[in-house]
C-alpha cells in the first residue's frame, strides 16, 4: 500500500487533497458543482431540518424534490467511471447518503422505495420487521433499548420525545420513521361520519 499525507501547500479545511493526487471537495446540495468529478460521493444531511420543522407542507414536499431532482439530474452525472468494475466486485463509483429521516418524501425514503440497500440505528431499538430493517450488528434485542445511554439516558430521550420534538419529529429524527402530518392530535379517521 502507498503511503500516502495531506498536501502543505494549501490552505483550505473544507476542501483538500493528498499526495497521491485524491482530494475532497465539500459543496451544498445546488452548489455549483459544474467541471467538477469524483470516484464518490458522500452525502451528508441534505435538508435543513428546521425547513422541515417550521415550513409549510408545500413548500416541504417542493424542498425534498428539489433535492432529489438534484441527486438524480446533476451529482449523477459527475461521477466517474459509471459501472467500470473490476474482476474481484471493486472499482467503479459509489454514493453514500447520511441523513435523519425528517419526511416521508426525504432523499432517503425515494431512495429506500427504490431498493437502495440502507442501515438503520435509531436512538430506541424496535425489533418489528415492519418497522424498518433492523441492522444485523445492533447488540440490543429488547425493544426500546437505548442506543447510546451513557449520552441520552431514558429521561433525556423522554424529553427530547415530549418537550422538544414532538411524538411525530421524534419518530422521524430518532426512529427513521417519517410520518405524515395528519392534524396533530386527532386524526379525522378515528371518527366515524
Amino acid at each position: 500500500i502507498e503511503s500516502w499525507g495531506f498536501r502543505v501547500d494549501q490552505g483550505e479545511v473544507a476542501n483538500f487533497g493528498n499526495t497521491t493526487s485524491g482530494y475532497r471537495q465539500c459543496k451544498p446540495i445546488g452548489g455549483k458543482i459544474t467541471g467538477e468529478r469524483a470516484d464518490g460521493l458522500v452525502i451528508d444531511d441534505p435538508y435543513d431540518v428546521k425547513e422541515v420543522v417550521l415550513g409549510n407542507a408545500s413548500r416541504q414536499s417542493e424542498r425534498m424534490q428539489e433535492v432529489v431532482d438534484v441527486y438524480d439530474h446533476v451529482l449523477s452525472s459527475r461521477l466517474n467511471n459509471k459501472g467500470a468494475r473490476r474482476q474481484d466486485g471493486t472499482g467503479g463509483y459509489y454514493r453514500i447518503l447520511i441523513m435523519q429521516r425528517i419526511h416521508e418524501d426525504d432523499l432517503a425514503g425515494v431512495l429506500l422505495r427504490r431498493g437502495y440497500r440502507h442501515v438503520v440505528i435509531p436512538t430506541e431499538f424496535d425489533p418489528e420487521p415492519d418497522h424498518y430493517n433492523v441492522h444485523p450488528l445492533d447488540p440490543r434485542t429488547v425493544k426500546g433499548a437505548l442506543l447510546f445511554a451513557k449520552l441520552f439516558s431514558a429521561e433525556t430521550v423522554e424529553e427530547i420525545r415530549v418537550v422538544e420534538l414532538g411524538d411525530r419529529h421524534y419518530r422521524s429524527q430518532h426512529g427513521q420513521d417519517p410520518a405524515p402530518a395528519t392534524g396533530g392530535t386527532f386524526a379525522s379517521s378515528w371518527f366515524v361520519s
